[in-house]
């Protein structure tokens, strides 16, 4: 099973929607990338980075810089960089392509701008 198939109910329909575009319009790099974490850059007016990370058991951990991510939200940038992960086959871990895949935020990393 795809992990964007696994993970798309905990994204908003609008991140989603939003995500495909980004990932559609190659505005999304891997800076590095494996079969157990990723860091993807967006292009744009203003650069985010993305952060997934893939244990053991099947549970990708994801952080963003942006705004969205910080409102505690599943964003478009990280709906984006498990579309990008997907195709280039990342974060499979030790066995190829998982069938069950969960996913959380890393919100304890948030700061917020003074």
């Amino acid at each position: 099973m795809s992990i964007a198939r696994e993970t798309s109910s905990l994204f908003s329909s609008v991140a989603r929607e939003r995500g495909r575009d980004v990932f559609h319009h190659r505005a999304i790099n891997i800076v590095r990338g494996d079969a157990w974490a990723m860091t993807a850059s967006t292009l744009g007016s203003t650069e985010y980075l993305i952060d997934l990370v893939r244990n053991n058991a099947n549970h990708i951990t994801a952080r963003c810089t942006c705004f969205e991510f910080a409102g505690r939200e599943l964003c478009r940038h990280i709906w984006a960089a498990l579309l990008l992960a997907e195709k280039k086959d990342l974060l499979t871990g030790p066995g190829g392509r998982p069938h069950k895949v969960t996913l959380s935020a890393d919100f304890s990393s948030i700061v917020i701008p003074q």
